[in-house]
């Protein structure tokens, strides 16, 4: 009768096992789904980056050539 328990179990502790795998198996999923999701919002923030970077770059340039102008108008 003990080998008949010891099977019992076993039996008891794959399907404990099983359910376990299926609740990590579904965390990754949501992990990955995540991630995903992560990965676009980064990318929206490197062109949002690079956007700026050109708009501040004219506005760079702007200054310098009135700044330009400013000091020739002074040295003249």
């Amino acid at each position: 009768m003990g080998l008949i328990n010891y099977f019992k179990d076993l039996h008891a502790i794959g399907k404990e096992f099983v359910s376990e795998s299926q609740d990590v198996k579904k965390h990754l999923d949501d992990v990955k789904i995540e991630l995903a999701y992560a990965e676009l919002v980064a990318l929206d923030i490197q062109k949002d980056i690079k956007t700026y970077q050109f708009q501040v770059q004219l506005r760079i340039e702007a200054i310098q050539t009135l700044s330009d102008k400013i000091n020739k108008e002074i040295s003249t």
